[in-house]
């Protein structure tokens, strides 16, 4: 699995991510990635564990 599949792809992880205007992810009108790296520290920070849950034993 990649941080596609684990984080930016995960529907629970991909709805906060959204709505909180962490990562703009790519469609039809503008088709790059954008994060906000501030946002986006913070919320890997606090999900940490969720994220990697099944890597960290």
């Amino acid at each position: 699995e990649t941080i596609k599949d684990r984080l930016l792809f995960h529907p629970r992880f991909e709805k906060e991510l959204r709505a909180q205007g962490i990562v703009h992810y790519p469609d039809e009108n503008f088709n790059r990635w954008r994060f906000n790296a501030r946002k986006m520290n913070k919320f890997v920070d606090e999900h940490f564990n969720e994220i990697y849950k099944e890597r960290v034993k």
